[in-house]
């Protein structure tokens, strides 16, 4: 995929005060970056994946969560991709969380 930039962050916690007002933020306590269940921000061509990601998850009637779990990250980066590829088609992020 072609893109105009990438921002890659590490660390404990969400850090996103550099992103607001430029996407919707989730309130605290959750945190994180506000996401629909395709992964895509308030702004139509910018995505969140991984534990900065904020989105509505379907087996917990749409509750807006974010999860610090490698599992996630990966599944939520292979997502966000497949909407960007197929937006018609892909059905939303739901996630089983463990630890």
């Amino acid at each position: 995929l072609d893109a105009d930039l990438v921002i890659v962050g590490i660390g404990a916690f969400p850090v996103v005060g550099a992103f607001s007002g430029s996407v919707d933020l989730a309130e605290k306590p959750v945190g994180g970056i506000l996401c629909d269940s395709s992964l895509r921000t308030s702004q139509p061509d910018v995505w969140a994946v991984g534990d900065v990601a904020a989105f509505p998850l379907a087996r917990e009637n749409n509750k807006i969560v974010r999860f610090e779990h490698v599992d996630n990250a990966r599944r939520t980066a292979a997502h966000a991709v497949n909407s960007m590829l197929d937006p018609a088609g892909c059905p939303p992020y739901d996630y089983l969380p463990y630890f």
